[in-house]
């Protein structure tokens, strides 16, 4: 079995503690504010966690039934040689429960894709990457992609808990939430100060004209976790770079599986160069590169090559 604690990359353990740090810190600034509004609070936020909980089980049905419906599930009976592949792969990762795996039409898109909803685990395949290897019979490049979405799996990516830890600070909800806080303290300040306003007349607590300092620092911090958030996100996709390679233990397969997506020609990409394409690296300008780069989920293509190849020779 493999240790997946040895293959994560440091920049993800580094930006994912500071994230988890961060989230858990405003669930409990607003639990706190739950608290201080008392029992309609409290009543408040129970509801809303009961409808929260109906909804996702509601998506997980329909995804489910769109899913099963209309694209290709693997099993043993169907394509038992891309499913042993699937099954193989995640017992080496520990990962008890094996995904469903499905593959569909990606209309011309070459990816994959790891998904969870609630407990229900999947990996989608695009039959156009399926194909991109399959034709040139490159069944280790297919190897190291199906390796890669598992790695969500196996890393904790998309485990409940920790998404619930990120779930107020990912981009726009942190500017989203803070916008309304302010919005909501500065009415608040307007109504004490004139009562009229309001067409009760009651005076706002003392505790609630916090919403106007905390919601415009919130706004503040939300410009700037976002970008903290992007570099999260790439340092994820390099880990699990890291966790298909070592699935195969080939480094040239390993990075010729990502040089074919970016290439994204069945008739070229066995005799693509992986040398000349990692000399790319250095024709980029390297500010508008890091500019394109923060905001991206993804680290460039000849970042990830280059990434994978630096690992390899750390083992």
């Amino acid at each position: 079995m493999i240790e997946i604690s040895k293959i994560r990359h440091p920049r993800e353990k580094l930006y994912g503690s500071i994230i988890h740090i961060l989230g858990a810190l405003i669930w409990l600034l607003t639990f706190f504010g739950i608290i201080t509004l008392g029992i309609t609070g409290i009543l408040t936020a129970t509801v809303y966690a009961g409808f929260l909980l109906v909804y996702w089980l509601i998506i997980e049905n329909i995804f489910r039934a769109i899913i099963f419906g209309n694209a290709i599930h693997l099993n043993p009976k169907q394509h038992p040689e891309i499913y042993k592949m699937l099954e193989e792969q995640a017992l080496k990762l520990g990962i008890k429960n094996i995904p469903d795996a499905f593959i569909l039409s990606g209309n011309g898109l070459l990816n994959a894709f790891a998904v969870r909803i609630l407990h229900k685990k999947y990996v989608l395949l695009l039959s156009e990457v399926v194909d991109l290897y399959l034709e040139r019979n490159e069944k280790e490049e297919l190897k190291m992609i199906i390796g890669h979405e598992l790695g969500h799996h196996a890393l904790g990516h998309l485990d409940p808990l920790w998404r619930f830890l990120r779930a107020l600070i990912e981009p726009g909800k942190m500017f989203v939430i803070g916008f309304l806080m302010f919005y909501m303290g500065a009415i608040m300040v307007a109504i004490k100060q004139d009562p009229t306003i309001s067409s009760t007349g009651i005076n706002m607590p003392e505790q609630m004209m916090m919403l106007i300092p905390v919601g415009t620092g919130l706004m503040f911090a939300a410009f700037f976790i976002q970008f903290l958030y992007k570099a999260y996100e790439r340092a994820c996709e390099l880990s699990c770079d890291r966790v298909g390679y070592s699935l195969i233990q080939q480094l040239a397969p390993a990075q010729k599986s990502l040089m074919s997506i970016a290439g994204g020609s069945r008739i070229l990409s066995s005799e693509a160069s992986i040398e000349s394409f990692k000399e790319q690296e250095k024709s980029i300008p390297i500010f508008f590169a890091f500019l394109y780069e923060i905001f991206s989920n993804y680290p460039r293509m000849t970042k990830r090559i280059i990434e994978i190849e630096k690992f390899s020779l750390q083992k």
